[in-house]
């Protein structure tokens, strides 16, 4: 009896063999062509993160435009005064210098009248009446002259200082023009890269959705593949059709309500710079603040308490736990069927965890290859995401509790149903 147990032990471990060594000769043949769409998911998370990023970016940089645009607000009045007091400042300097060059005018003129004058009476030496009456007349003429040079020394004096004052004045003026278009031209650009920073957030957002509606639209078709291997019941396919595209007419209704949103921010922003009050900045994000239910794994769930077995994985981690989870952009209930599972490196070995028959074998856009064995007591797993698929698995062949079928090379999405109804995988197999 001993013998016939290491027999049938030694068979076990070269067949085990013979399927590894087939798996490691054949991994240099495995098509890569979905390599895009297997990790889909990872994807999705980073455009997330950077759409996350992004709203913050955008809220701090509407922030510092708005800060400036309520500056320019109140600085415009001030430009548009200056400019005009420039004007008149022009005006007023070339008055005055019209002024100043006409004293002088007048100022040379009268030092002359008076010069003519001093010299006139020095020549008066007679002592006649005549004589006497124009040395009179000269002598007013004199005082006259002398009191009309210092006027206009002091209209003079006093127009230069006004005019030095305007000039001062004027140039201090140029200055805050200088500084107030320098203002007005880092508006324009920060203007310009919140523009930019906007443009780019809705480009991944619609990459995102994009992304979304792809992944559930494959998840779609692989489960009418389960449906027709009699995996899960076409009723219940029937309702999850239903509940994907009810979610899928959310997505695009929470995408407008998110445009909305920013338009209303943006005329709150534009109504508080016109008062010059401040707001308080954030990012803009949907107040949705849906709770997780179990609604939709009680209608499409089966409970499952039986032995637990073999990871497909040895030494996986988890990526996405089963059941209902929040889309982090949109806030819509996401039913996940499966469980993801982390690799512990690049081309790890994909165990069947019980024994059983192969039923399925094929590949998914999103999902990668696949492949679905069919268990006793109505139990069905489902392996999708591999890298490449083991040649011995075919459709039909009779496979025993740990043998390899193909591997994986980052993450392997593992599904499992009980009675044609999904059950949380990892309530099946240790970790």
């Amino acid at each position: 009896m001993k013998k016939i147990f290491f027999l049938l032990l030694g068979i076990v471990f070269l067949y085990g063999s013979g399927v590894d060594g087939k798996i490691k000769r054949s991994k240099k043949n495995l098509a890569s062509t979905q390599k895009e769409h297997r990790f889909i998911n990872s994807q999705l998370i980073k455009i997330a993160k950077s759409i996350k990023k992004r709203r913050e970016e955008l809220a701090k940089m509407e922030q510092i435009l708005d800060e400036l645009a309520i500056e320019q607000n109140k600085s415009q009045a001030r430009y548009e005064s200056v400019k005009m007091q420039l004007e008149n400042f022009e005006s007023e300097i070339s008055k005055i210098d019209q002024i100043i060059k006409q004293k002088e005018q007048d100022f040379d003129r009268i030092l002359k009248e008076q010069f003519a004058t001093i010299m006139a009476m020095k020549e008066l030496n007679i002592t006649s009446q005549k004589a006497l009456i124009l040395k009179e007349f000269y002598e007013t003429s004199k005082k006259l002259n002398e009191e009309e040079l210092a006027n206009l020394k002091e209209v003079i004096k006093k127009s230069g200082e006004r005019k030095a004052k305007l000039q001062k004045e004027y140039i201090a003026l140029k200055l805050s023009i200088v500084s107030l278009e320098n203002k007005r031209r880092i508006y324009q650009k920060k203007k310009k890269k919140v523009e930019q920073l906007l443009e780019k957030l809705k480009k991944d957002e619609a990459l995102y959705r994009e992304k979304l509606l792809a992944i559930i639209d494959e998840r779609s078709r692989l489960r009418k593949t389960l449906a027709r291997l009699n995996v899960i019941k076409k009723e219940e396919l029937a309702r999850l059709e239903r509940l994907e595209r009810r979610k899928k007419a959310q997505l695009i209704r929470r995408a407008r309500a998110m445009e909305a949103l920013r338009k209303k921010a943006a005329r709150a922003r534009r109504v508080a710079r016109a008062k010059g009050k401040k707001l308080k900045y954030k990012a803009v994000d949907l107040n949705i603040n849906p709770k997780k239910s179990s609604v939709i794994q009680k209608e499409f769930v089966s409970n499952y308490n039986g032995t637990k077995t073999i990871p497909p994985i040895r030494n996986a981690s988890i990526a996405r736990k089963f059941g209902t989870y929040i889309d982090p952009i949109y806030k819509i209930k996401i039913f996940n069927d499966a469980v993801v599972l982390r690799a512990p490196h690049k081309g790890a070995k994909v165990r069947a965890i019980l024994n059983g028959r192969v039923i399925y074998v094929g590949e998914n856009p999103v999902m990668g290859k696949v492949v679905v064995i069919k268990h006793s007591n109505n139990l069905q797993t489902t392996y999708s995401g591999l890298a490449g698929i083991s040649p011995l698995i075919k459709k039909g062949k009779i496979i025993r509790k740990g043998t390899p079928i193909g591997v994986v090379n980052k993450k392997l999405i593992f599904r499992a149903t009980k009675n044609l109804k999904f059950i949380d995988p990892l309530k099946l197999i240790k970790l």
